[in-house]
């Protein structure tokens, strides 16, 4: 539940997500959460030490050409650039122990709630569900995952698939050549395969999902957010009680 929260709240910054998709394919699930929080701190240091490098780099430029604020503006200006650097290094979050960002800026802080539709048991109720659904005429159990962005299959699990589906290659879909690659948690690419387009029935609806195939030996099947609303899966935020 840590996990996905975590998921959600980084899920603008598309870099950070894939970085975070390919290293949850690495780590088993009672390790993820602390792996992942350490790389979304590491991101935010980044991001805070590069802005101040562009604000070091812009004030450098105005002072060549002349550009000078009035002199009841310029101590303000020094004095709020004086203590940005003495505090900077020195921020410590009271929730999650982190360096670098205070309380209110951490992301293990931030909920996302979901709302199931009625009749859906209640074990199935989370962030992530496994569900048992039907793919190439073969029974599978893949991860349901409101944090993931992208839906993903490793090869081990489609060469399983293929194994058991003689004509497999009437019923997938080969797509387009990907025109991005995955990052793992120490930045070295993991290339998309290929993209692929598989059909399947879930609770009696039949759609076609496309996943990424990613280079894994592990046995992974996991729907994302991209796949939501053919698979008829919807995400809403709770009323304020």
């Amino acid at each position: 539940m840590r996990t996905t929260k975590l998921m959600r709240a980084t899920e603008n910054d598309d870099l950070l997500q894939s970085v975070l998709v390919a290293k949850r394919l690495e780590l088993p699930l009672r390790d993820q959460y602390e792996h992942l929080k350490d790389i979304v701190l590491q991101r935010e240091n980044e991001k805070m030490r590069k802005q101040k490098e562009r604000a070091g780099a812009m004030k450098g430029q105005g002072n060549r050409e002349g550009r000078r604020a009035p002199v009841d503006r310029n101590s303000g200006d020094r004095k709020a650039v004086g203590e940005g650097k003495s505090t900077g290094t020195k921020l410590k979050c009271f929730t999650c122990g982190g360096v670098g960002h205070m309380s209110r800026q951490c992301v293990s802080k931030r909920v996302d709630k979901i709302q199931t539709h009625p009749g859906c048991s209640d074990k199935n109720v989370g962030a992530e569900t496994v569900e048992v659904v039907e793919m190439l005429g073969q029974r599978r159990r893949v991860i349901i995952d409101s944090g993931a962005v992208l839906s993903v299959m490793s090869t081990s699990a489609f060469e399983k698939l293929k194994s058991g589906c003689k004509n497999w290659k009437k019923e997938v879909e080969v797509l387009e050549e990907p025109t991005f690659t995955l990052l793992d948690a120490s930045r070295s690419e993991m290339p998309v395969k290929e993209q692929i387009k598989v059909p399947m029935v879930v609770r009696g609806r039949k759609v076609g999902v496309v996943f990424q195939l990613v280079e894994n030996e592990r046995e992974v099947l996991l729907i994302g957010t991209n796949a939501f609303e053919s698979i008829g899966v919807e995400l809403k935020w709770k009323a304020e009680r």
